[in-house]
């Protein structure tokens, strides 16, 4: 039961009584005093108003509480001056709002994390960490990739090359394992949406792509997968570092019957030689990735980053990314320009 009161000789047509009834259809120049309530149906349930014929004796009421002395009327306060023996204290409502300033960065992606860990090999390394800062803090448009042309020696087909090759692995797109014409014909889909639109350029992409797949088919890692039990493309993770939630795909990860493996494809365009020492750069983002893996199957995986260009893959140690992942609070705060915590 609600019961609410009030007086109809104070009630206007703004105030909380007239609205009340005016929820219910009911106007309060229709209301008149009477013995009997007035009953008002609805679906929701019944209501009863009742007006009384005579204001009710003060006698049967229950009597106003009177507060007393609130501190208000203080004379100190009257004047507007300080109470004497009271420390002064900010209102609640006044009280400094506590701003986090790296509350943007508490959930990162994977692809974050990869900015981030090559933010010290940028020259110099404020724009490492102004890269990193604007995936994280949206303050700048991504960079804009000019449209490949048709010239030989442009520098855009490695890198288009290395796109395609990485979208084929993801979809385990190998020249021994589909029909040849499927093959040929989604390299060259993976092309055309990297902006490749010339047929001659095309040919060359797929041609190169084709190339560096089928030395990939002949490497140790198929082999390996067709006798692991488990093995995982694409899969997504999310994993939480201290405040930090952490979220990406993996590449590549097989369990052989006793150890898991992370792989990990790059595109980086290196020679065999030069892969050992890019992979530095990828310390961080490894670490992710086995502190995920590790903290979903409690085993400590091993992890690698398989190079597409030179064909190579690069073992990462825990001793190699374990003291990047102790530094991603301290690389973070530095990167948002965030002054450390005392």
């Amino acid at each position: 039961h609600l019961i609410l009161s009030g007086s109809l000789k104070a009630a206007s047509e703004d105030c909380w009584l007239a609205q009340w009834l005016g929820a219910l259809g009911i106007s309060i120049d229709a209301l008149r005093p009477g013995v009997d309530p007035i009953l008002v149906e609805r679906d929701w349930g019944q209501c009863a108003i009742y007006v009384p014929p005579t204001p009710p004796d003060p006698a049967t009421l229950i009597p106003r509480v009177v507060r007393g002395n609130t501190g208000w009327d203080h004379a100190a306060i009257v004047a507007g001056e300080a109470v004497p023996d009271v420390v002064a204290a900010r209102p609640p409502p006044l009280a400094p709002v506590l701003i986090e300033p790296d509350a943007p960065a508490r959930a990162l992606s994977a692809t974050q994390i990869a900015r981030l860990g090559l933010a010290p090999y940028y020259d110099p390394q404020a724009a490492g960490r102004r890269a990193f800062r604007h995936a994280v803090l949206h303050d700048a448009p991504d960079a804009l990739q000019p449209l490949p042309d048709s010239d030989p020696a442009a520098t855009w087909r490695a890198r288009i090359v290395g796109e395609t090759v990485h979208r084929a692995l993801r979809a385990w797109l190998l020249p021994g394992v589909v029909d040849p014409a499927l093959f040929d014909r989604r390299l060259r889909t993976y092309a055309w949406e990297r902006g490749v639109s010339d047929p001659v350029s095309i040919d060359t992409v797929v041609r190169e792509a084709a190339r560096l797949l089928s030395r990939f088919e002949a490497s140790e890692i198929p082999a390996r997968l067709a006798r692991a039990p488990q093995v995982y493309r694409e899969l997504p993770f999310v994993y939480h570092a201290g405040r930090r939630a952490i979220h990406g795909v993996i590449d590549l990860l097989f369990f052989d019957g006793k150890t898991w493996h992370i792989v990990d494809y790059k595109t980086a365009v290196v020679s065999w030689k030069d892969a050992l020492d890019n992979a530095r750069r990828y310390f961080l983002q490894v670490g992710v990735y086995a502190a995920a893996v590790r903290a979903h199957t409690g085993q400590l995986p091993e992890a690698a980053l398989y190079y597409i260009h030179p064909t190579r893959l690069v073992t990462v140690r825990q001793s190699d990314w374990q003291p990047a992942l102790a530094r991603l609070d301290d690389d973070v705060r530095a990167a948002l320009e965030i002054d450390a915590e005392p």
